[in-house]
């Protein structure tokens, strides 16, 4: 029993598992504040309040293995939420869960180190980071995110209409620069690792200012794992001074924001990275931008393994095996019989026809059978799911979805959709012969 409950790793791990914990909590936060209040305690809800808690834990208490047992498998659980139409409350296909996952079992991996698990855990973190960032840049290499018309760059938008910035401020950032940054973020932590923290920090502070503040805020944790033991050693003592340094990053939040959510998400993640950004730039002023440094120091051949696994995952689309959790959002990537929009990859990676239900024509018929006008589904391309569910939202209204189209090649109707798989890739509409319009 004692085994489960001595924490994982020394004092530079528990910071770390803090400021996991804390990721999870605004997860959760922001989730519970933008939920219908029948969704907090629908099927499935617990789900999340008891990795909440489990992160609260983690943060009060360090990383004990109890707890992060009971988060690893809270979080897969989530997943499965994720896909299940009666459990509402974690509906979004958020792209924070690999990651979620991947930290509190990387503590558990490193009980199989004894004498290294401060370090274990520490190059488990980078890979994560590496990863996330990098799979997010590859992915943008595709025709349509340098298209202006439908780019998921305009995204950037946000920072005008959401904050009381100039454009001038970031019209520069093109789709160009995202993907030079991202793509370049892990090889400056590899190279530099204290400069390579504060670019990525302020690479993903733009990313909140847009909505991405759980995702931001977990990958800033793990990019935090690229400094060294004494630069972590050195927050012993000036953790308030730390933390005061996120002061001006709060109110400057709070006079700046003007948009349409809840604004305490973003004031409670711009202040964690306003310490966190003193921290890191304390270190590498005092330190310099440092030596190159190892994703595989403290037990190399699990690291190895997890590194494939996030390989594997990372190119998950190309295969057309999966899209979510592969760090392709907002990347308007194409993998699919219509469209294969990558710059790198051939379709001949691709495994198997694509889903999606062509839809040629469709039409929505009243009580009385009369054809009405408008309706959400209009001829494109759907996933199985997502058809069922708008079939299923017009017999609330007494109205009937009738379509007809093609599946992998065979004629399908309306009357078809329950036999047919749910599939695998996320996106819920594609556009149909042309440049894709940006999705999440």
């Amino acid at each position: 029993m004692d085994r489960l409950w001595r924490p994982v790793g020394d004092r530079p791990t528990h910071v770390l598992f803090a400021g996991y914990g804390l990721a999870v909590l605004l997860f959760a936060l922001k989730t519970w504040a933008s939920a219908e209040p029948a969704h907090l305690v629908a099927p499935g809800a617990w789900v999340l309040h008891g990795l909440a808690a489990a992160a609260a834990a983690i943060v009060l208490l360090g990383p004990r293995p109890v707890l992060l047992l009971l988060a690893t498998a809270l979080t897969a659980r989530a997943i499965v939420s994720n896909h299940v139409a009666s459990e509402p409350l974690l509906w979004f296909p958020a792209a924070e869960w690999p990651v979620f996952f991947a930290l509190p079992a990387t503590g558990l991996l490193a009980l199989l180190h004894p004498t290294t698990q401060e370090r274990f855990v520490r190059s488990g973190f980078r890979l994560a980071s590496a990863a996330a960032i990098g799979f997010a840049g590859l992915h943008k290499l595709n025709t349509d995110f340098f298209d202006p018309v439908v780019t998921c760059n305009r995204f950037s938008a946000r920072l005008s209409e959401w904050w009381a910035f100039p454009e001038a401020l970031h019209a520069w950032v093109s789709p160009g620069v995202v993907v030079t940054l991202e793509l370049g973020a892990p090889f400056v932590l590899l190279l530099a690792p204290r400069l390579g923290v504060v670019l990525t920090l302020l690479l993903l502070l733009q990313f909140t200012g847009i909505g991405a503040t759980a995702l931001s805020l977990v990958l800033a944790v793990t990019a935090l794992a690229w400094l060294d033991r004494e630069d972590l050693d050195a927050l012993e003592g000036r953790e308030w001074l730390v933390a005061l340094a996120g002061l001006p990053a709060f109110l400057a939040s709070a006079l700046l924001y003007r948009g349409p959510w809840s604004w305490p998400q973003y004031g409670l993640t711009h202040a964690t990275f306003g310490a966190l950004l003193a921290f890191a730039t304390w270190r590498l002023l005092a330190r310099g931008p440092g030596r190159p440094t190892s994703p595989f120091d403290g037990g190399r051949p699990v690291l190895v393994g997890l590194a494939v696994l996030w390989l594997a995952n990372g190119l998950a689309p190309y295969t057309g095996l999966k899209f979510q959790y592969s760090f392709a959002m907002l990347s308007n990537l194409r993998v699919d019989d219509d469209r294969q929009n990558s710059l790198i990859f051939p379709d001949t990676l691709r495994i198997g026809p694509d889903p999606y239900v062509r839809v040629d024509r469709v039409t929505y018929l009243s009580a009385r059978g009369r054809p009405l006008t408008g309706g959400a589904v209009h001829p494109g391309m759907y996933a199985p799911h997502e058809l069922v569910r708008q079939r299923d939202i017009a017999r609330t209204v007494d109205e009937t979805l009738t379509f007809t189209g093609t599946w992998r090649g065979e004629p399908v109707t309306e009357a078809d959709l329950d036999r047919l798989p749910p599939s695998p890739l996320f996106q819920k509409e594609l556009t149909r012969g042309g440049p894709q319009e940006c999705v999440h």
